[in-house]
């Protein structure tokens, strides 16, 4: 029901309560008249006190039946004004959240808030970087540790356009089904060909539907699960070696990788001109615009357009080093 018909409603309540004890109150009292007993149950309507010393058992049956229905009719006003309120707040909300996702650009969209999506977006937040997510599940919308969420069908075009897909670096798709997932993929390659999709998948089939759908990486949770417990059991020190890497804090050490563009001021510099540069990071590999990875460059390796170097360095260096890169 709408703000205005509530209302509506309401007004029709107070009068029909109005008209029926003024009715109630002339027939016992006929005496005062008509308009003075109008004007008795109006303040007892709005003021809930009886001004009037009424004889007679029936009118003082009417007072306190009037008084009860003033009380129930007062009760629904808060309901109805408390839920006003809401409604209020809600659209202000709206709004602010409107006009920040029209700002936003460069950022990554994150589909589902569930147990994965959810530690996603620790992981996004964590590494400082704007992004959106979004959820058809209003309850979720906590646990989505996110300052702009949209609680809405990722699924839908629309919905997917109001994240700002056209601007988005990328989009993690990590719906609760697979067909979610397939539809979701679709949508976000045919609305943004150009950005970088990352879709969950439950099984191996699944995932290759997924790659032909137009993601560029699939993950399998419950897989990538298995093979961690397994290499942990058999290999914990390198388990724990590659959590120091993958953790967030300044004195670790992390693994990072940053794309030489057109107007990186390393181009045509060698690796060891790039260490010269005292920003104390290691070269790891250097990746080409075909995917063929060299490890463990050599010093006279050069550096060109569209390339990506792998670095490993303390998350402070790093931010140095892809300031200066």
């Amino acid at each position: 029901m709408s703000f205005r018909n509530r209302w509506v409603r309401l007004l029709i309540i107070f009068l029909l309560l109005l008209v029926s004890g003024s009715i109630a109150l002339d027939r016992a009292n006929p005496e005062l008249g008509f308009w003075n007993n109008f004007y008795y149950s109006l303040i007892i309507l709005l003021t809930h006190i009886d001004h009037h010393d009424y004889h007679g058992l029936s009118s003082r049956i009417y007072v306190i039946i009037m008084m009860l229905a003033n009380l129930i009719f007062i009760a629904y006003l808060l309901k109805y004004f408390a839920e006003y309120v809401m409604q209020l707040d809600t659209k202000l909300r709206d709004i602010k959240l409107r006009k920040k996702l029209d700002k936003i650009s460069n950022h990554y969209i994150v589909c589902g808030t569930g147990r994965v999506g959810s530690n996603v977006a620790k992981e996004l937040r964590n590494e400082e970087v704007a992004f959106v997510t979004i959820d058809k599940r209003e309850s979720y919308q906590d646990q989505a540790d996110s300052d702009l969420h949209i609680i809405g069908d990722a699924s839908l075009e629309q919905t997917l356009i109001d994240a700002g897909l056209a601007r988005a670096k990328g989009i993690i798709v990590s719906l609760g089904r697979d067909a979610e997932n397939l539809l979701v993929t679709v949508t976000a390659r045919q609305l943004n060909p150009d950005i970088f999709i990352v879709a969950r998948a439950h099984t191996e089939a699944h995932g290759q539907k997924l790659l032909r759908a137009g993601a560029d990486r699939i993950t399998m949770p419950h897989a990538i699960g298995g093979y961690h417990m397994a290499t942990m059991l058999l290999r914990p020190d390198v388990v724990d070696f590659l959590d120091i890497l993958g953790s967030n804090k300044d004195n670790k050490l992390q693994i990072e990788e940053i794309i030489i563009e057109d107007d990186s001021k390393v181009l045509g510099k060698t690796i060891a001109q790039i260490e010269n540069l005292r920003i104390d990071i290691q070269i790891l590999a250097v990746i080409d615009k075909e995917g063929e990875i060299n490890i463990k460059p050599a010093p006279n390796t050069k550096i060109h357009s569209g390339q990506k170097l792998i670095l490993l360095g303390k998350k402070l260096q790093l931010r140095k080093a892809s300031e200066i890169l």
